[in-house]
């Protein structure tokens, strides 16, 4: 039973770490996926005693796909530096590796290059959504000219303190219109944040996103926890979320 278990397993990992060669070249499919969802790929090369590994820039240009390139060369080498590997300003690598430490090569470069490449998309997205922070934070101002409008502020959860933006207080009611990009990691972020912050019955939720129609499968999970509604919502709109104060589908 164990042994056809083992083999089976054996060809499970065969089949997940497929090794092709091309031009003279080798080539190793990782198990480690980018936000795209490719998974890593990495070329070895070298001889008997040692071997070099690198992840042929596909980190940058992962990155890249999501416009997020200038954000790139910062994460990548802080992750190369975190897994004791090189970073050149395009490729994750390793030089001269003695071949007995090949699998622990391998796994270095290609999780720092995705790591790299994630880290950086995240970045971007949130420089992106700073420069638009204060477009927003006027239009809401302005919707509220007797309300007390505040652009940053640290609210308090059932559970723990949040960073929430574009904070109006309405009497005995918070309002919150917090934006929120179409990207994995801000939206499993501001979920887990709309989440705490609903357990109190004074707060009132609303995600701010680009465009409500391409908010993808992910994002549906928003409306559990908020209102969502375009960032350039007119005031009138504005107005209405924050005298309601449950989420809607």
């Amino acid at each position: 039973m164990n042994a056809r278990i083992i083999t089976d397993v054996e060809a499970a990992l065969r089949s997940l770490n497929p090794v092709w060669e091309e031009d003279g070249r080798v080539f190793l499919s990782v198990p480690v996926q980018f936000p795209s969802g490719s998974l890593a790929v990495v070329e070895v090369a070298g001889g008997k005693e040692y071997v070099t590994i690198s992840d042929r820039g596909q980190g940058l240009q992962e990155a890249e796909m999501y416009t997020a390139e200038e954000a790139y060369p910062k994460a990548a080498r802080i992750h190369a530096a975190q897994r004791g590997v090189e970073f050149d300003g395009h490729s994750m690598f390793v030089l001269r590796l003695p071949i007995s430490a090949l699998a622990g090569g391998i796994v270095a470069v290609a999780n720092a290059s995705v790591a790299a490449a994630i880290e950086a998309i995240r970045a971007d997205s949130e420089r992106k959504n700073e420069a638009k922070s204060e477009e927003i934070f006027q239009r809401v101002r302005a919707a509220f000219p007797d309300a007390q409008v505040t652009k940053h502020v640290t609210l308090t959860g059932l559970h723990a303190e949040w960073d929430a933006h574009n904070v109006v207080r309405l009497g005995t009611r918070t309002a919150v219109f917090e934006p929120v990009s179409s990207h994995r990691l801000s939206i499993a972020s501001k979920f887990t944040m709309f989440s705490d912050l609903a357990r109190r019955p004074d707060m009132v939720l609303a995600a701010l996103v680009e465009n409500v129609a391409q908010l993808g499968d992910r994002g549906q999970m928003l409306y559990d926890v908020a209102r969502v509604i375009p960032a350039n919502s007119p005031a009138s709109i504005l107005q209405s979320v924050a005298s309601g104060g449950h989420a809607d589908r």
